[in-house]
C-alpha cells in the first residue's frame, strides 16, 4: 500500500491532506500554548 502512494501521488489531492494536518497541528499549538499560560 505505501509503494503504491508513493509511486502513484496526485497533487491535488496532497494539499488537501497536508492543510488538514496542518490545521490539526496549529490547533494542538493554541491548546499547548493556551495550557501553558493557565496553570
Amino acid at each position: 500500500m505505501d509503494r503504491v502512494s508513493a509511486g502513484h501521488r496526485p497533487h491535488g489531492c496532497h494539499p488537501a491532506v497536508f492543510a488538514k494536518f496542518y490545521l490539526f497541528l496549529a490547533y494542538f499549538y493554541l491548546f499547548l500554548v493556551f495550557f501553558i499560560q493557565n496553570p
